[in-house]
């Protein structure tokens, strides 16, 4: 299955109405007119017997039900392709549901900036919504601390999380430091020994910023072990103070699975939608998917104008995302830290109650999704047939009165006939309708399957 494309749904067939009046009266007219021959040809004066029904009503039944059961096996074609077309169409979205809505937990999330309760103040609910001209840029550090910038920012990081990681000793630790060398890791891990976290793993250094694929990455990985947390730490600092781009860390604690009624209560990250798709046709596949309820907020950075309008474009016609929030309006310069400052923050508005949240950030011209949200989805149901009967089914019905209507007629007409002559047709209808019903069925499954790729989990 291609993972962000989406067979268009099919238009409802109208519900098949059987055709009983038009088969009542061809067997009427075939009958009278059978019954006319037959007594036009009868010989005068001669009392009408048995014989007569069972030439001129019983014969012609026999063959008009034989030919409707073949005549049902060649239109059921067109029903049984349809319905294997639909039911490609339905397992097609099944499985883009079934991918879109696998996840991580984020047990917990915090971040450090400038600006004081940036989820408050960006969703407008408690003070002004911060512009860049106005915001500042710097983090500033407390008097007290005797440290580097960067270990007084892992201690603000850390401190918050520590009583959620300290449960995990398996934890993995990623960090991404702006301009960071050798001597940030050896910080780190002082100031996680003096949170009491102590890990079998080493920390890893990342070289560079990591975009939303890494969260693809993951939901991957976690799906091949049994458990799965990952601490990730993204510290975009600055010794520049000419650049206009605002000052962020964000620390993520993420899990394969946590406890529902803990509190406060997880934020589920969804299969993030990544890589060069198309956003006008992508994004309306990936808002298929149903993670979660409709996102109520839109939280972007990093958008190009040809990926800006696209994106918000698509999610007009969706009628989700109608709040949209722009990073660098309220920060600046755009930077690489803002997208996972986004995840942190909307992380922080699913939790406390704002509905499902959308986050788009891009990277070298390369746009990505995810979705964020406090609720699970719902189980999916396995699509279900029409049941609609296949050729091969018909072939039983037609073999069987084909064998009647010429045991029957030539019985009427010529007398019982040899046992050899009925097993020779009995063999000759064996291999012709059977075989005829097994092609047709063949025939119908192909043509739909080629018309909609069957999909694949």
């Amino acid at each position: 299955m291609s993972q962000w494309k989406l067979y268009p749904p099919l238009k409802k067939r109208e519900k098949f109405r059987f055709p009983w009046l038009p088969i009542l009266l061809i067997y009427i007219v075939v009958i009278v007119v059978a019954v006319l021959i037959r007594a036009l040809s009868w010989p005068d004066n001669k009392p009408v017997e048995d014989i007569f029904f069972l030439q001129s009503v019983v014969v012609p039944f026999v063959i008009i039900t034989t030919c409707l059961c073949y005549a049902g096996m060649f239109l059921s074609v067109e029903g049984y392709y349809y319905d294997v077309k639909r039911q490609c169409v339905e397992w097609d979205l099944y499985y883009l549901k079934k991918f879109s809505q696998r996840r991580l937990v984020i047990v917990g999330s915090t971040s450090v900036a400038p600006v004081d309760n940036l989820a408050v103040q960006l969703l407008k609910l408690e003070g002004q919504f911060p512009l860049a001209p106005k915001t500042p840029l710097r983090i500033k550090m407390a008097e007290r601390f005797e440290v580097t910038k960067s270990q007084y920012i892992f201690n603000q990081l850390i401190e918050t999380l520590a009583d959620k990681i300290i449960k995990y000793p398996e934890v993995e630790v990623f960090y991404w430091l702006r301009e960071g060398d050798n001597t940030t890791t050896e910080e780190l891990r002082r100031v996680l020994d003096e949170h009491g976290l102590k890990f079998k793993n080493e920390i890893t250094q990342l070289c560079e910023c990591p975009d939303y694929s890494v969260l693809a990455a993951m939901i991957e990985e976690s799906g091949n072990q049994w458990q799965y947390s990952r601490l990730i730490i993204i510290a975009d600092l600055y010794n520049d103070e000419t650049v206009n781009s605002m000052e962020s860390a964000t620390a993520l604690f993420i899990c394969k699975e946590y406890p529902v009624n803990e509190k406060p209560k997880p934020v589920y990250l969804y299969q993030p939608l990544t890589g060069d798709a198309d956003l006008a046709d992508s994004v309306p596949v990936y808002l298929a998917g149903e993670q979660t309820t409709a996102p109520k907020i839109l939280w972007h950075t990093g958008l190009a104008q040809t990926e800006k309008y696209p994106l918000l474009n698509a999610l007009n016609e969706c009628k989700v995302a109608a709040e949209r929030i722009d990073l660098e309006l309220a920060f600046g310069e755009y930077t690489a830290g803002y997208r996972w400052l986004a995840l942190a923050v909307a992380s922080d508005a699913a939790r406390y109650g704002q509905g499902a949240q959308l986050i788009a950030a891009s990277e070298k011209g390369k746009a990505a999704l995810t979705v964020l949200s406090a609720t699970q989805p719902s189980a999916l149901k396995l699509p279900e047939g029409d049941y609609v009967a296949m050729p091969l089914l018909w072939s039983f019905p037609a073999l069987v009165m084909s064998i009647v209507a010429f045991v029957f007629s030539w019985g009427v007409y010529f007398g019982v006939p040899e046992g050899w002559s009925v097993i020779i047709f009995i063999a000759i209808m064996f291999l012709i309708t059977p075989v005829l019903g097994v092609l047709l069925t063949r025939f119908a499954v192909r043509s739909a399957e080629n018309d909609v790729q069957y999909p694949q989990e």
